[in-house]
């Protein structure tokens, strides 16, 4: 199952179970917010079904804007959510120049880590920001899901510090570079898991061995909790 169709599943579930998500993205703008920059243009990557888009939105209401995600079916939802001037539009991370315009700000919450390159896909949003601009995301790192062994732990996460090079790489000036440790807890080990897939976050390269998914083994599992290790990431584009 590709990684667009774990989302566009997840769809009418997403919003009940994005908890996560929401936190992540209302400390994301918080801190965004202390530079006090006023973006002319913006761009939300991976907005999802658009709620932490139109936090964004209410922070900066005067800017001309538009948001892109893989699944159409969470941008659907987006659509209605988001007010009549919404420009969304199904695009991956790497295909950003494809808007053909530039931005003063390009914002990814809890999104950026399902890119197949990030390192391409941090060049692509640099070509796609203005002289100045800011880009502000947020991702799991490394740490996340370390109560979860193979066949669960569905995708490695970068390491913070490789994030870094890859920003230093393209010459973004990094002006805020935070870690935060978020635990979630859940009455079992199978409502913990079932959180990850209600929000899309499901997607594998493979199938698991069937000796991992039947009833028995996952009501065998012990744990009730999940660590997600959240990055925080402001960088700047040079003049």
């Amino acid at each position: 199952m590709s990684i667009r169709s774990c989302f566009n599943r997840a769809a009418g579930s997403y919003d009940e179970n994005c908890h996560l998500q929401l936190q992540v993205g209302n400390t994301l703008i918080a801190r965004l917010k202390a530079y006090s920059i006023s973006p002319a243009t913006l761009l939300d990557v991976g907005c999802g079904t658009g709620l932490v888009t139109a936090l964004l939105l209410l922070a900066y209401p005067d800017a001309n804007w538009q948001a892109i995600d893989i699944s159409e079916d969470l941008l659907t939802l987006a659509k209605k959510r988001l007010r009549a001037d919404a420009q969304l539009k199904k695009i991956d991370f790497d295909n950003i120049g494809t808007l053909r315009t530039t931005f003063d700000l390009i914002f990814g919450n809890m999104a950026l880590h399902w890119s197949q390159d990030l390192a391409k896909s941090i060049a692509a949003i640099r070509e796609s920001l203005n002289p100045g601009g800011y880009f502000a995301f947020s991702l799991p790192v490394a740490g996340t899901f370390n109560e979860l062994q193979p066949p669960f732990r569905k995708m490695d996460f970068h390491d913070p510090e490789v994030i870094v090079a890859m920003l230093k790489k393209e010459k973004f000036d990094i002006l805020s570079y935070n870690i935060e440790k978020i635990y979630i807890s859940f009455d079992s080990a199978i409502s913990a898991l079932r959180s990850i897939k209600k929000v899309g976050a499901n997607y594998t390269t493979g199938a698991p061995p069937k000796q991992f998914i039947g009833k028995s083994f996952l009501r065998s599992l012990a744990f009730t909790s999940l660590a997600y290790q959240i990055g925080y990431f402001i960088v700047r584009k040079p003049l």
